[in-house]
């Protein structure tokens, strides 16, 4: 029998009734807008996906995609929210001050989309947050839009959970010209351990796919100060990527898991496309 808080969470999400966080959602919207991006969401076969996109007179034939973090995933340590959408979607405040490339945005699986998806679940902002339909969805969008627009080279970009889904998907194609991590995940089981949390059962892992991901070139900007993603969960994906690999990576000291990427993304922009 399923307990009462799931039968809630149902409840709510199937209901007329929204949280007050959905607000968050306009947010975003109003950013994009004004910062010249265009919404459009996509079809996979799994999930609508919410994302903005930019042109750019610098076209270069190079897209840059960022994957927007976890989001609001949970609502306290053992409850998970009803709604993944971000309260500060830092990887949107990324994205829009990028003018390096055309650019596209890409919200997580049930970000920004809420009722308009019958096929969200909690599971796929919690255990599956990483799942192979989550991961192979994110493909299909960024391969929907690039053939589209006939773009050569991806650029992936992602922050927190974000960058866990962009180094899986990263391994899983050949336009990929540089992946970056802000604040990623790059290894959830010592992630989850650290912070003694349950595992994330239906989650691939990106430093299972090390073989693959060691043939790119990737940057990493770490924050000195960061207690949700530290260091010492990088430095595992680190040692196993070899010192062949071209790679760099960049820790700030006085960064945590937040502050302060977005408020000087524009300045830390000329490092990653060296």
């Amino acid at each position: 029998m399923a307990s009462p808080f799931f039968i809630a969470v149902a409840l709510l999400l199937t209901s007329g009734c929204k949280p007050y966080f959905f607000d968050y959602s306009s947010r975003a919207f109003d950013l994009a807008k004004k910062s010249g991006f265009s919404s459009q969401t996509i079809k996979t076969d799994k999930f609508l996906l919410q994302t903005f996109h930019r042109a750019s007179p610098k076209h270069n034939n190079i897209l840059t995609v960022y994957i927007e973090g976890d989001g609001h995933a949970w609502a306290n340590r053992s409850t998970p929210s009803l709604d993944p959408t971000p309260i500060r979607p830092i990887g949107l405040q990324l994205a829009v001050k990028d003018d390096s490339n055309a650019v596209l945005y890409i919200g997580r699986p049930c970000q920004y989309i809420g009722q308009d998806d019958r096929r969200c679940s909690v599971h796929y902002w919690t255990s599956h947050r990483f799942a192979e339909e989550v991961i192979s969805s994110t493909n299909q969008a960024i391969t929907y839009y690039s053939r589209l627009n006939s773009f050569d080279k991806i650029r992936l970009v992602g922050f927190s959970g974000g960058g866990t889904v962009a180094a899986l998907v990263a391994a899983r194609r050949s336009d990929v010209e540089r992946l970056v991590t802000v604040a990623g995940i790059l290894d959830h089981k010592r992630w989850t351990k650290h912070h003694s949390v349950s595992p994330l059962a239906g989650s691939l892992n990106p430093i299972d796919y090390i073989n693959t991901l060691s043939l790119l070139p990737q940057h990493h900007l770490i924050g000195e100060k960061d207690k949700i993603v530290p260091r010492t969960i990088f430095d595992a994906y680190l040692s196993k990527l070899g010192a062949n690999v071209e790679h760099q990576v960049t820790v700030i000291d006085d960064y945590d898991h937040d502050c302060c990427w977005a408020d000087s993304w524009d300045k830390l922009l000329p490092l990653l496309i060296q």
